[in-house]
């Protein structure tokens, strides 16, 4: 019975010295590693060049829709105007006299798309409303733009409002 547990004692001593060996062989070592390559100001150099690009042609869209927005307000029987351009179609919201009740004639209507379309010769589909409700949402859209926000961001809704002015 001794011998057993002399046995079992050598054995568990054995296991025991065999467990710390290869343990101590499983460490860390904290070796001084060189850290990645850091790029992000390569990174921040890309995003501030894209923000740039969103930035000029934001710009340029709300240039035109100012320019556009100027223009229709000089017709008689408007009051302001508000214009979101999409490559070349252009949202134009309306503000008319009250003694007209929120409805455009159709040669008010023709006289916003002709001098929409001579303002800037890049458009060539112009819808207009002068829905109060859309004039809102065209204005949303406008300044948006002017807060450097692309029109990407305003796809669907610019697509939407341009379908229910002019149903396809």
């Amino acid at each position: 019975m001794i011998k057993n547990n002399k046995k079992a004692l050598l054995f568990t001593t054995a296991l025991l010295s065999l467990s710390l060996f290869l343990g101590t062989g499983c460490t860390n070592k904290n070796a001084q590693q060189n850290p990645p390559a850091n790029n992000t100001d390569t990174a921040k150099e890309k995003v501030q060049e894209s923000k740039g690009q969103v930035n000029e042609t934001s710009q340029n869209l709300t240039n035109r829709a100012q320019k556009i927005a100027d223009e229709v307000t000089k017709i008689d029987g408007i009051d302001k105007a508000r214009v979101a351009i999409s490559e070349k179609r252009a949202l134009v919201g309306v503000t008319i006299p009250n003694n007209a009740e929120g409805k455009l004639t159709d040669d008010l209507k023709k006289k916003v798309e002709d001098t929409v379309k001579n303002t800037d010769k890049e458009i060539d589909t112009v819808a207009v409303s002068a829905d109060a409700d859309i004039y809102e949402r065209i204005s949303k859209i406008g300044d948006g733009i002017k807060d450097g926000r692309g029109i990407e961001e305003f796809g669907n809704e610019f697509k939407e409002l341009f379908n229910r002015i002019i149903p396809q």
